[in-house]
């Protein structure tokens, strides 16, 4: 292929003088003859044409020059073609005006075409034109081109000159279209939806319009075979489309749906935890300053699940103790939870529906906090208090029964992924700001999913590929979901006030979780995430 100029969104058939070969037959009568004028956007499109059981034909493919003495060049010449349809055997040049003539065995002419080979234009299918999108890290989709050795730009700016750019990126074209059955649930049919995304890395500003441009550069297969992002400049050709989509003013306004108030005690309640029974467990405040966990079962009405108003004591306070941060069992009959009744330093407790006593697991002379079962039911992680480090806080895992307590190294709100291989923990840095990160189970393979403001209490979805966790990023402190690749960010609640303690529902479909939105009083609310 050649260097050609830029070609932009907007470019249209060249109109091409289809003319003769040079020893072209005169059609014969009754021959059937089409003439189109096209622009392709593949090196090697594909002909059809009428055809009869038995034919053969004559394919000629001509490049059309600007030499005046030879102003058409044969490029194919193939005789005793059997098929009702030819594609060129290598890549034609872009921006090429070629003549393409189908003869019949009698020399009559078939079909013929003039065409180019241009430069497609990316076709943007999310976001919509003029699109409110709520999301402040939001994802740009377009359809993947016929050419496959291309590379995306993304631009993001504030205003149509592009001059300062709010986020930008450079994808590959090759190994990043996504493809997703549709509403059958089926790959391979008809309704499969197929894209390649990109996500703004920064957080952009509600209450303003955006104007974002995505341009295709084209370079030869030989060119992308290292694997290194190219050189723009050295493209072959590029096309061009641009939009905008206006974020709406956030205050007051969640991205969790349906959102509906729990409980409505005249003290605090927090910290909910569900089990597989959609059984609600959350910590009480009571007068004395004391905490007790409560238990709520829940039938599910027209798919929404609502909790029984009545609640039952699962922990009881003594002498003003604190029981705080339950998490439910594997089986769903008991609680793990952390707890200052001896000695007035909190430790990991654990107690069954159906017992009276309580079990102590752990037995540190600082606080040990939040509790965490793996997928087995086998091992606790959980955080310990350690003036030592930097961070002030150590992650330990413990065997159900007390045994085998070891240190993890630096983090707390350590949580189990679904399939137990992963922690997620928050873990302070330089600034004294907490970021949420991920590790083995065993404490190896760090990986940092945030980098600005605090952000703490990650919990994962149940499909193991998301995070929710609270940040004050926005300026309050609200819940927001991170994909476990660190790239899309999206913020779920954005109320005055404080929302914290999220907690996914069996499902993955709401989220319950605390808030002091409406008062000063933190009750349990939920709102439904798959809307988003």
């Amino acid at each position: 292929m050649r260097l050609s100029s830029v070609v932009r969104v907007g470019l249209v058939g060249l109109g091409v003088a289809l003319c003769a070969a040079s020893v072209k037959p005169k059609p014969q009568a009754g021959a059937a003859k089409t003439e189109k004028n096209v622009v392709f956007y593949e090196t090697r499109p594909k002909f059809e044409w009428p055809h009869r059981k038995g034919s053969t034909y004559r394919v000629v493919c001509y490049k059309i020059t600007a030499d005046p003495l030879n102003p058409r060049s044969i490029v194919y010449d193939e005789i005793n073609h059997t098929e009702r349809n030819w594609t060129p055997p290598d890549d034609l040049d872009f921006e090429t005006r070629y003549e393409l003539y189908v003869y019949n065995d009698q020399n009559a002419v078939v079909t013929s075409w003039g065409f180019t080979v241009g430069y497609e234009p990316a076709k943007v299918i999310y976001p919509e034109p003029q699109a409110k999108v709520r999301n402040l890290n939001p994802e740009i989709r377009i359809a993947p081109l016929k050419y496959p050795y291309v590379y995306y730009s993304f631009e993001i700016a504030e205003d149509n000159s592009f001059d300062k750019l709010a986020d930008k990126g450079f994808v590959a074209h090759r190994g990043n279209v996504r493809e997703f059955a549709g509403q059958d649930n089926e790959l391979g049919t008809g309704d499969d939806v197929r894209y390649v995304p990109w996500i703004a890395s920064r957080v952009l500003k509600p209450n303003k319009t955006y104007h974002w441009r995505v341009r295709a550069y084209y370079y030869t297969k030989d060119e992308l075979a290292a694997g290194v992002a190219p050189d723009p400049e050295n493209a072959l050709g590029r096309s061009e489309v641009v939009g905008q989509f206006t974020i709406p003013p956030q205050s007051g306004s969640d991205s969790l749906a349906n959102v509906t108030q729990i409980t409505r005690d005249s003290t605090n309640t927090y910290m909910p935890t569900l089990n597989k029974r959609l059984e609600l467990a959350y910590v009480m405040e009571l007068p004395s300053g004391g905490r007790e966990i409560r238990t709520a079962g829940a039938t599910v009405r027209a798919g929404v699940p609502v909790f029984d108003t009545g609640r039952e004591e699962f922990t009881k306070s003594v002498n003003g103790s604190v029981d705080l941060r339950p998490q439910w069992d594997v089986d769903g009959d008991g609680l793990f939870f952390d707890s200052d009744r001896t000695q007035k330093i909190a430790n990991i407790w654990y107690k069954r529906r159906d017992s009276r006593g309580y079990t102590q697991l752990t037995f540190h002379d600082k606080n040990a906090w939040y509790p965490s079962i793996s997928k087995d039911g086998n091992k606790i992680a959980y955080q310990v208090y350690n003036p030592q480090v930097g961070t002030e806080w150590s992650i330990w895992t413990v065997d159900r029964d007390g045994r085998s307590a070891t240190e993890l190294g630096a983090g707390e709100h350590p949580q189990f992924s679904p399939d137990g291989t992963k922690i997620a923990f928050s873990q302070k840095d330089h600034n004294g700001d907490r970021q949420v990160w991920v590790m083995d189970a065993n404490g190896g393979n760090r990986i940092q999913l945030t980098n600005e403001s605090d952000n703490e209490l990650p919990t994962w979805h149940p499909n193991g590929k998301k995070l929710v966790f609270v940040s004050n990023r926005a300026g309050n402190k609200d819940i927001w979901l991170v994909e476990t690749d660190g790239a899309r960010m999206v913020q779920l609640t954005n109320y005055l006030g404080t929302d914290f303690t999220p907690e996914f529902t069996p499902d993955g479909r709401y989220i319950v979780f605390a808030s002091t939105r409406g008062g000063e009083i933190f009750h349990l609310w939920m709102g439904e995430l798959s809307a988003l």
